[in-house]
């Protein structure tokens, strides 16, 4: 019997800044779960934040989406342009390739350095405001905040405080450990204590690996028993066999956004450099697909190589990602400087069996804990760039088939812990 048989139709409020049709891991992740409690006739309401475009209440796959809370800032943000073009640049190619506007660029260096906690902190109180009419409309028992923002756990804390709720705090980026979140300058230890205080509130906090769940009960040992590990979603897709031509380039494919702190595309940058040195540029191209404005710093650097070996295409959407995931023949992830996250596009790697290049970003780089299970990787770091053996290593595993026999039987035993049905009945078991 399926263990969410023995409990009674359940009624849920998951709390989230961003949700669905937004495009993000985090609500990939929640819509797929909330979609599964809702088949099994689980009533599931969502406040997420309000957004030019989305409808303020609707009903999303039978879950019951309300949106509150588009503050003045939001407004300012969404009416400033955030990037210009960059000077001689074509209007077909590397539309992604610009630079942040004049307002945009004010912004970053005055009230950016300032906010606290973090971003989203005007959308606090119309967000308490609007769940607490639907737990005491609806006799809601359980709610779950999402992090990040962080400010959706402070939206927990006060509901707690208020509410006999059963609350699940979901951690997926965690505040304190984190330098992206607002300035750690000034914030650094008031950062720590607004966590610390905010999740001893919660009934349980889920996290995304062993490792932050061993870091949080360092840093707040009366979170030892709240802490449950639950890993990143991947729902399977059918997949299409290719056949590469001996005489194909070899291309290697990006996904993901970049960023000059936690996701810098220098060291790659400087790898196909080196690549390109070698006079194997003409045959060896890299593809990126994501959003790099943050970065425009770093590929002008390289504005040698662009359309030449690297390919900037900007934002694509899932399917795109499907399509062009499976025409590699090498998938690059670039690892997170923050140690403590989960890599969601390595499982889709890994799904799609195609050899991946893990650029680390630190020593720690947490992408290596899911490639351990996973034999087609290369790990690469920045202090390789000055080594020749790590340099002929890494060109001989971009240039030599990868293709060695691995099962699918295999990969879904690596993927096992990340599929839909697994992650939910994690989630749930913690719902009363």
């Amino acid at each position: 019997m399926n263990q969410q048989d023995d409990k009674k139709l359940l009624k849920v409020l998951v709390i989230t800044y961003d949700y669905f049709p937004d495009s993000s891991p985090n609500t990939y992740r929640w819509h797929n779960v909330l979609k599964s409690w809702k088949s099994l006739g689980h009533e599931v309401f969502v406040v997420s934040a309000q957004k030019t475009d989305f409808s303020n209440e609707e009903v999303v796959d039978g879950i019951k989406v309300f949106r509150t809370g588009k503050s003045w800032l939001e407004i300012l943000k969404s009416k400033m342009p955030k990037t210009v073009k960059l000077e001689g640049q074509s209007d077909t190619a590397n539309r992604s390739l610009t630079k942040e506007s004049m307002v945009k660029r004010i912004y970053n260096s005055t009230f950016k350095q300032i906010y606290f906690p973090d971003f989203a902190f005007l959308w606090r109180r119309p967000a308490i405001a609007l769940a607490e009419r639907l737990i005491i409309e609806n006799k809601i028992d359980n709610v779950i905040t999402v992090s990040w923002p962080f400010t959706d756990h402070l939206i927990g804390y006060q509901l707690k405080k208020k509410h006999k709720i059963n609350w699940i705090a979901d951690t997926i980026d965690p505040f304190y450990l984190s330098d992206a979140v607002n300035n750690s300058f000034f914030y650094k230890k008031a950062n720590r204590r607004l966590e610390n205080k905010i999740l001893s509130k919660a009934s349980y906090i889920t996290v995304l690996t062993e490792k932050l769940k061993q870091k949080y009960v360092e840093l707040y040992p009366a979170l030892k028993n709240k802490v449950i590990v639950n890993h990143n979603i991947f729902v399977p897709y059918d997949i299409s066999i290719n056949i590469k031509e001996k005489d194909d380039k070899i291309k290697l494919v990006f996904f993901g956004t970049l960023t000059p702190k936690s996701r810098s595309p220098l060291t790659l940058l400087k790898l196909m450099a080196q690549i390109d040195k070698l006079k194997l540029g003409s045959r060896i191209e890299l593809h990126i697909y994501g959003d790099t404005n943050q970065c425009n710093h770093e590929f002008e650097y390289f504005k040698f190589l662009i359309n030449k070996n690297v390919f900037v295409h900007g934002t694509i959407t899932k399917d795109q990602v499907k399509k062009y995931g499976e025409c590699a023949d090498i998938l690059v992830n670039i690892g997170n400087t923050n140690e403590y996250q989960e890599p969601s596009k390595l499982i889709e790697y890994i799904y799609l069996q195609k050899p991946v290049l893990n650029i680390c970003s630190i020593s720690d780089d947490s992408s290596k804990e899911i490639l351990r299970h996973y034999p087609l990787n290369f790990n690469f770091y920045k202090g390789d760039l000055d080594n020749d053996d790590k340099l002929n290593q890494v060109i001989e595993f971009i240039e030599n088939d990868n293709s060695k026999p691995f099962e699918r039987r295999e990969v879904m035993q690596i993927l096992k812990k990340y599929l839909v049905e697994y992650v939910q009945a994690v989630y749930f078991k913690l719902l009363e």
